[in-house]
């Protein structure tokens, strides 16, 4: 990780604005950064804060670069001295929902600013300062990996997802053990997490009420949340329940070849799959979910 903090202007006399430029790169070769967080301080001669501004990086791969400008006005009644301003990067090392998650050692780098007398008496000396036109851009050349790439359900899913999606439910305020049994406490979690994201989890799908299960819509969200807000698209998705095999997107099943063991099609688009033990006209919308 790479923190830089420039600005063109070493000493100058007020009134005057300062452009700063704030860079944050992590090197390709290094591990991501969650849940970054820039923070930029403005401290004046005396070592009082003036100013203090924050960003949410979020997440940062390896090989991305985020760029914060901003400008900062010293009025013409600024208090001449050493005006110091301190950009601080926090964050942690590591997927943030595993025990292995460590704390970023914050990265600070500085930057000062000596505003000369301007032998003007117009009124009390201030440190009074303005801070504008503040924009963050992100130059990404990574792609987000989803932290869950199957469907999940209760009594269903490799241990190694459902502690994954245990330690995720943990972070949003459940407060399960990291078993990797999808149990009870696991669907009621699940179901929280679907209320409290209902707009974008039940309300699409016309459902009034959770369903504890992790598929499409619920998948989604979760992914997206630990990719830092971004939508990503998620290859085609296996769920196992019960010892049984199923592939291909939700509510678009193939349909099963006759004389296959799946079962023939029959006029109302309605297949028994004998793996699944049930009628799956009734199971692919659930799957959506």
């Amino acid at each position: 990780m790479r923190v830089q903090k420039t600005t063109g202007i070493a000493s100058t006399t007020a009134p005057v604005t300062v452009a700063y430029k704030v860079s944050v790169a992590n090197l390709k070769s290094a591990g991501n950064l969650f849940k970054g967080v820039l923070t930029d301080t403005l401290y004046n001669p005396s070592g009082a804060v003036v100013h203090k501004n924050s960003w949410k990086l979020d997440t940062v791969y390896g090989g991305d670069e985020l760029i914060i400008s901003y400008d900062v006005e010293f009025g013409t009644s600024t208090a001449p001295g050493l005006y110091k301003n301190v950009a601080r990067v926090t964050g942690i090392i590591g997927n943030p929902y595993s025990a292995a998650a460590s704390a970023l050692n914050p990265i600070e780098v500085s930057r000062i600013i000596e505003i000369l007398p301007n032998g003007l008496v117009l009124g009390a000396a201030t440190s009074t300062v303005t801070v504008k036109d503040a924009s963050l851009n992100k130059m990404s050349s990574a792609r987000c990996e989803p932290l869950l790439t199957n469907y999940l359900r209760r009594g269903a899913g490799t241990v190694a997802e459902v502690m994954k999606l245990q330690a995720f439910l943990n972070t949003e305020g459940a407060h399960l053990p990291v078993t990797g049994y999808y149990g009870p406490l696991t669907a009621a979690a699940v179901s929280a997490f679907q209320r409290k994201y209902a707009s974008e989890i039940l309300t699409p799908l016309r459902l009034t009420a959770p369903t504890g299960n992790v598929y499409g819509s619920t998948l989604n969200k979760i992914n997206a949340l630990t990719c830092g807000g971004v939508t990503i698209s998620i290859p085609t998705l296996t769920e196992t329940p019960s010892g049984a095999s199923f592939r291909g997107s939700p509510g678009t099943p193939s349909q099963p070849k006759k004389g296959s063991g799946g079962g023939a099609r029959t006029g109302s688009s309605s297949w028994t799959n004998k793996a699944f033990g049930t009628n799956l006209k009734n199971l692919f919308p659930l799957l959506a979910r």
